[in-house]
């Protein structure tokens, strides 16, 4: 007969309980006030590993906020979720008070990206809250830079200089380029806080919950420098200025031609002018006031093919060149007056020409540049070009029937944050709650329909601001369905169902409590309803259930047939001999609720339910040989089944003397 299996329960979520491992640390002290200021602008619907930005970052600041110590104070403060453009667009979601896990929750998962990045009017707003006196942190998650024309950097100093006891801390998400790095680094570094780079969902997660932890750090005194460039002694008022530190080579300013606030320590000055550049090391202490930089090379030359155009906004554009090909050159789409965007499109040259850029997502008129920081981050290439809005169409059929699965096909730039879903008419253009699905190198994808009836539209959006490039209406009609099954069955026992209607990959038909929600089931009691034959293992409580087909849309459940199904209390029956010689082997059958997993054994009377030495199971056959125990004693022949929501439960026993 051999040893029998047992099955284990499979462990659920385990990337979800590694991060929320990582987040429920707690502070022995008293936890400082902390507000979180949360980037709703649209970059933020931008995809890293296949999800979109944003809702990465609700999935960690749902885990933070569970972890946090009960005793905290907490506010948080959004901004470019209301307006497509308007840095104006600031609000304090929650005002800061005591931990409500719910209500933080509820007001960060709440946020629909839109807009601008105003990180100076931000942090402005989040330290009006903190009072001097009790100090406080300030953690900012952004994926961009300001892209409001004010200061952060300058910000944060003049913030600190009113409230001693606030710390900013910056969570940098997706931002590879280390020139915007710096550009938001600089704010921590500033007000005694940290700086964390997060390139993905898990590095966010755990980025969070460094920042919420890591104590204020002393701010090192800066020095307003300036900065000043000479050929053959001769100053030289045109040139620009690029500055890395010199212990990592973190970029700390780029294109800069004023002076500059740097806190002591080594740094790489490079500067530039349209022919000559050069480079020196400094190093800040007390009593420097000024860097001079001698121009002792001729500037490469550069050149950038102009792209047919106009360019569609947020597709990609192979960009000729030709230049320097120096450490840290590149290639970007700039704004005219040389500002970037908020989320940077550039490409290194080390990756060579043609180079792959990403279009900006804002229409508009741009200049594509060869920027070389060994020349003090001065362009030595620059062509105009415009960008156009992009379109797109969609083939989609009139009616579907609710929770079925469509074939779209479609048209548009196929951006990499681009998606189709289907919502209510009155659906904000970023709202994908409804259902949705990422696009790829095919022009058909497959969508879930809404197992709720009634008008919708079936939209392509564009994800980087998001807009509805594309949208058609569709009427989802009600699913209907067919039950046919016994009203009655034995508890542990396996009833046949035989059904008719809709299905999709998450469709079940299963056995459950009247009163349970539409998506709630029984485990080991459902089965997925793609076959018309099924059977499912009855519960062993005995008691009123209903059987259900529950059909699974894009947005939940739905149950669209149902059945009244009464539960019998379990019986079995066992015939076997009354004694024994020990080792022998005797003849067992055995009548019951014949459930998967149901089986005959021999143990002791005060062996635990599960408990089995030779067995068999009652649905290979209903009588089997089974070899008595080698010691003497009184024994048991047990019938045991194994049913949905009792597991081993003895039905049946007999004894047994072993002599």
């Amino acid at each position: 007969m051999g040893h029998r299996k047992r099955g284990a329960v499979a462990a659920l979520g385990g990337a979800v309980a590694i991060l929320a491992a990582s987040l429920t640390s707690a502070v022995a002290q008293a936890p400082r006030d902390t507000i979180l200021i949360l980037d709703a602008s649209g970059s933020m619907w931008g995809r890293v590993i296949g999800k979109p930005k944003v809702e990465a970052a609700r999935e960690a600041v749902r885990d933070l906020i569970g972890g946090l110590n009960p005793a905290t104070r907490l506010g948080i403060v959004a901004y470019g979720h209301r307006q497509a453009a308007d840095c104006r667009d600031i609000e304090t979601v929650l005002p800061l008070s005591p931990l409500d896990r719910a209500r933080a929750i509820a007001a960060a998962n709440r946020l629909s990206p839109k807009g601008k990045t105003p990180i100076t009017a931000s942090l402005e707003e989040a330290a009006r809250q903190i009072d001097p006196a009790r100090g406080g942190t300030i953690v900012l998650v952004t994926d961009g830079i300001e892209t409001c024309g004010a200061d952060p950097c300058a910000a944060a100093a003049a913030l600190k200089s009113r409230n001693a006891n606030l710390a900013v801390h910056v969570v940098g998400f997706d931002i590879p380029n280390r020139a915007d790095r710096a550009r938001i680094a600089c704010i921590a570094e500033r007000t005694g806080g940290t700086f964390v780079p997060a390139d993905n969902a898990r590095e966010l997660a755990s980025a969070l919950n460094r920042t919420v932890q890591a104590p204020p750090q002393p701010v090192a005194a800066r020095r307003t420098i300036a900065l000043r460039a000479t050929d053959g002694g001769r100053p030289v008022a045109d040139a620009v200025f690029s500055i890395r530190r010199g212990d990592d080579g973190a970029v700390v300013a780029e294109g800069v031609s004023g002076p500059v606030t740097l806190a002591p320590g080594g740094y790489r000055v490079l500067a530039g002018t349209a022919g000559r550049s050069g480079a020196v090391n400094a190093q800040v202490a007390a009593a420097t006031a000024e860097i001079v930089v001698p121009l002792v090379s001729t500037v490469p030359k550069a050149t950038i093919v102009p792209p047919p155009g106009p360019l569609v906004a947020t597709g990609r554009v192979d960009v000729t060149w030709t230049g320097p090909k120096a450490e840290g050159d590149y290639i970007a789409f700039v704004k005219p007056d040389g500002s970037a965007g908020e989320e940077r499109q550039y490409a290194y040259a080390g990756d060579g020409s043609p180079a792959r850029l990403r279009v900006p997502g804002e229409p508009g008129r741009y200049e594509l540049r060869y920027i070389h920081p060994p020349g003090g981050g001065q362009a030595l290439a620059r062509v105009p070009v415009e960008v156009v809005a992009p379109s797109a169409t969609l083939d989609v059929p009139a009616e579907a029937i609710a929770a079925s699965e469509i074939t779209i096909g479609w048209t548009g730039p196929g951006a990499e944050e681009d998606w189709i879903g289907v919502a209510e008419p009155s659906a904000l253009p970023g709202d994908y709650g409804t259902g949705w699905t990422a696009l790829g190198a095919a022009r058909t994808v497959t969508l879930r329909m809404p197992a709720a009836p009634g008008a919708y539209e079936i939209r392509y959006v564009s994800g980087l601001d998001p807009r509805v490039l594309a949208l058609k209406p569709i009427r989802i009609v009600a699913a209907q369905a067919v039950l046919e099954a016994s009203g009655t069955a034995m508890a542990g026992s396996m009833l046949t169902v035989t059904h008719r209607g809709p299905s999709n990959g998450g469709t079940f038909v299963g056995i459950v409590k009247p009163a349970d929600r539409p998506g709630d089931y029984i485990n080991g009691a459902w089965a997925n309803a793609s076959d018309e034959r099924i059977v499912l293992h009855v519960p062993g409580e005995p008691g009123t259930y209903e059987l259900r087909y529950v059909l699974e849309g894009s947005e939940g459940h739905t149950i669209i047939a149902r059945r009244p199904l009464t539960v019998t209390p379990a019986a079995a029956g066992l015939r076997a001999p009354d004694r024994a010689a020990k080792g022998e082997t005797i003849r067992v059958e055995a009548t019951g609720p014949g459930g998967a997993g149901d089986f005959v054994t021999i143990v002791e009377p005060s062996a635990e339910p599960g408990a089995y030495t030779d067995y068999f199971t009652f649905t290979e056959s209903p009588a089997a040989d089974l070899k008595v125990p080698d010691q003497p004693g009184a024994y048991e022949i047990r019938y045991v089944s194994q049913a949905p929501l009792t597991g081993d439960v003895v039905v049946a026993r007999r004894r047994l003397m072993v002599e």
